[in-house]
């Protein structure tokens, strides 16, 4: 008797446990994109936050009151910085709430109530966002492109020069000179060496 009770326990614990999410198993997982593993409620941290580390049995506690209900997963975002940049995480810890290919921004108070209000009803209020596929090299470095110039805008706005976003945007023009000056100088130079050489062989032909 003691064998099967300790069995169903194991059972139990692992039924309900919240699934350790990475950059390899994400999508064949939870396919968030489509919305066929059901609904997730993932939470993003970063090892050495404290926050991250005083929210986790909250968000175990609403894992269980949901259990059935809601799927539930983290990702180690510092580890798994491909998902950090797909999904715009930019502090820690950050909750999303995935449902039929869209995802919700959780900003509540970090409690077990709060998180499951939220998965059952409460992301309604929240502006939906389409989940992004996956990214390839290429895409990663343009959706980086493109989340800097949206930092960029508002760092200039308020006034501010000379941060990541603004230098990371204002680099490929930079670039581009540099390549074009790089071109041009030593195109210059052939030019001004052609032109001395013929005109060295109009005065030896006078």
């Amino acid at each position: 008797a003691l064998h099967w009770g300790v069995l169903i326990f194991v059972f139990f614990q692992i039924s309900r446990a919240v699934v350790q999410l990475n950059e390899k198993n994400f999508d064949s997982i939870t396919k968030v994109t489509t919305g066929e593993n059901g609904d997730w409620l993932i939470r993003f941290y970063a090892p050495w936050c404290q926050h991250s580390s005083n929210m986790l049995s909250a968000f175990e506690d609403a894992e269980y009151q949901l259990s059935g209900e809601v799927n539930f997963g983290e990702v180690d975002a510092i580890v798994n910085r491909k998902l950090g940049l797909r999904f715009n995480i930019t502090g820690f810890p950050t909750v999303k709430f995935f449902r039929q290919g869209k995802s919700f921004h959780f900003q509540g108070r970090r409690s077990s109530d709060e998180f499951v209000e939220f998965a059952r009803k409460g992301y309604e209020i929240h502006p939906p966002e389409i989940v992004q596929e996956a990214f390839g090299y290429f895409g990663e470095i343009i959706h980086l492109y493109v989340h800097a110039t949206k930092g960029a805008v508002y760092d200039l706005k308020a006034g501010n020069f000379f941060t990541v976003d603004v230098i990371l945007c204002f680099m490929p023009y930079v670039f581009s000179i540099l390549l074009l000056i790089a071109v041009f100088i030593p195109f210059t130079d052939v030019k001004t060496y052609v032109e001395r050489q013929e005109k060295e062989k109009v005065k030896k032909s006078k």
